[in-house]
């Protein structure tokens, strides 16, 4: 079963302390998150994500971003990143 968690409006520094503590509690489970309610996508929640998703992969779960707003692909792709990154379970690219 796959545990659902809604990523904040606001994915910086400040929005991701809460957001850390659930990652890391369901940890060791397939994990999908809402993103549809992501307003502003900076820095340390990218590196959030990337980590998480990252790590989830060397467990053998998976971590995508589900339903991602148009702000979260866009500032995804302003961070570098293609903006279909984390839709997809599966591999690290």
């Amino acid at each position: 079963m796959t545990r659902e968690l809604v990523l904040p409006a606001r994915m910086d520094y400040a929005g991701v302390e809460a957001l850390y503590a659930e990652i890391k509690e369901a940890r060791g489970e397939d994990v999908a998150l809402d993103g549809s309610q992501v307003k502003h996508l900076g820095a340390a929640g990218l590196q959030l994500l990337l980590s998480a998703w990252k790590s989830w992969d060397r467990d053998g779960h998976s971590l995508s971003v589900a339903s991602p707003s148009a702000k979260f692909s866009e500032h995804l792709e302003m961070l570098g990143l293609d903006k279909d990154h984390f839709s997809k379970p599966g591999a690290v690219q």
